[in-house]
């Protein structure tokens, strides 16, 4: 083995975990002055990159090149063969081959990484992760999902806007909106109009703050008493396997009945064209929609084949839990490594409202152990009534400022409105002034100008001062 060049493999595939994308560590070995493949090839003689490679960019680490070293099953120890093909010998150009026609061959030379890392890094690959103008992202992408849909929870930034007083008119400050998740079919409905699923919007400190929690309870269950740890976790585990596989048999069996159906329907509209029943037309229609749903089916069915296969191979796994706990002895805050290592999914549950107060479920799923609960901390009977006291004090709020709202709610949609009409007043008379220039200089400029888009004018937007305010509304 090459231990200079597995020291870079393995740093690579350690950044990845962390939560650096592909272009980032390609910018930090850059900046370390690691060489890049081609040149470290090149300076020892191998193959063609002797010559081929550019030496005056020895350095020069690129996206791509991270992620052909990220996708080769070759560093956890395996060897895959009849990755492409060519049509004919004549070819120079060669075309991939699928799956089922490439051989890999398992534990054939010692590893650089451990196949568990391997394939959390594929994990981690799959979720696209994006940054904000300020370059920062959220660790916890492609962790969360909605409860109800199954969809993946879209992350949304923190940003600075006009504070509002209770009116919902501005009052000349600023204000900060948190950072949170949102359900992306929620998202996605919304700009067809439609709704679909709910927000089961939530903050990203209050995700971070119960992931924290449950990581440290975990963490302290174990080293009280780690039999009694075990224990639980095998027993619940099994309660959640049986569960499961009910589950995904009865689908299973449903698509199963499904696709028997379908046989016999396209065996039928067969029959029925061959005996002039149904029109051509007709038949390669239904046809094509019967044979498109089946194939669907087919991919279904095979995907929960392999759940239920892994359910039947899958052993106990809480020993490789405890080895990951051993790894840490106290855990302060959150990192991209910790979440990537302890944390498999979070599932989201949409708000509900139980006894004027807003209640929202979520769901933390540990990797090896599965969901782990928080236990519900008892509260004295003098801690019991202050709770009590507050929510009366918040119901009294709400119900006060929804009357007081109601009360004033002509008054305040006419300053807004009045707002609004001066606003379009203002912006109408700039307009016809601007139009009665232009009518006294040479308006073939002017045309091609506007054609052209030329004329468009860049305005930077910004909050509105206190006198702003003021001169606005009124106040």
């Amino acid at each position: 083995m090459d231990e200079e060049a597995a020291e870079v493999v393995k740093k690579i595939f350690r950044l990845t975990v962390e939560g650096m994308g592909p272009y980032q560590i390609a910018k930090r070995l850059t900046e370390e002055k690691i060489g890049k493949p081609s040149y470290y090839q090149a300076t020892r003689q191998r193959g063609n990159f002797k010559t081929m490679c550019d030496f005056e960019t020895p350095y020069n680490w690129t996206g791509g090149s991270v992620v052909r070293i990220l996708e080769r099953p070759e560093y956890m120890g395996d060897t895959v063969n009849f990755r492409s093909h060519k049509e004919s010998y004549k070819d120079k150009k060669a075309v991939k081959n699928n799956s089922d026609e490439i051989l890999v061959f398992q534990d054939t030379h010692e590893p650089i990484v451990d196949r568990r890392t391997w394939y959390m890094v594929q994990e981690l690959r799959k979720t696209v992760r994006r940054v904000d103008t300020g370059g920062k992202g959220s660790l916890l992408t492609g962790k969360l999902y909605c409860a109800d849909c199954g969809g993946k929870m879209h992350y949304r930034r923190s940003t600075t806007r006009a504070a509002r007083d209770w009116r919902g008119i501005p009052n000349g400050g600023t204000e900060r909106t948190s950072a949170g998740f949102n359900c992306s079919t929620y998202n996605s409905s919304r700009k067809q109009y439609k709704q679909v699923c709910f927000s089961h919007s939530i903050k990203e400190d209050t995700v971070k703050q119960l992931i924290l929690e449950t990581i440290r309870y975990a963490l302290k269950s174990v080293r009280m008493d780690e039999a009694a740890f075990i224990k639980n976790m095998r027993s619940a585990s099994e309660v959640r396997d049986k569960s499961e596989v009910k589950k995904l048999k009865a689908d299973f069996s449903k698509k199963e009945k499904r696709f028997a159906d379908l046989d016999l329907l396209i065996k039928k509209v067969y029959e029925d064209n061959a005996m002039g029943k149904l029109p051509d037309r007709r038949y390669e229609m239904l046809s094509s929609d019967y044979e498109k749903e089946q194939q669907e089916l087919e991919i279904s069915m095979q995907e929960i084949r392999e759940k239920l296969a892994q359910f039947e191979d899958d052993t106990d796994r809480t020993e490789e839990f405890l080895s990951l706990v051993r790894k840490y002895t106290d855990i302060q805050e959150l990192t991209p490594a910790i979440v990537n290592e302890f944390v498999d999914k979070v599932m989201v549950h949409k708000i509900e409202e139980i006894d004027g107060e807003r209640v929202q479920e979520i769901e933390i799923f540990l990797n090896y152990i599965g969901k782990v609960e928080l236990p519900v901390q008892e509260l004295s009977e003098e801690e019991m009534a202050a709770e009590e006291k507050k929510r009366k004090r918040r119901a009294y709020s709400r119900a006060y400022l929804k009357e007081y709202r109601k009360k004033h709610r002509p008054e305040i949609r006419r300053v807004i409105e009045g707002a609004r009409e001066a606003d379009k007043q203002k912006q109408m008379a700039e307009a016809e002034a601007s139009a009665d220039g232009l009518l006294h200089t040479d308006g073939t400029e002017q045309v091609a100008a506007m054609v052209a888009g030329e004329n468009k004018i860049i305005v930077e937007s910004s909050l509105p001062t206190k006198e702003e305010v003021k001169a606005k509304y009124g106040r």
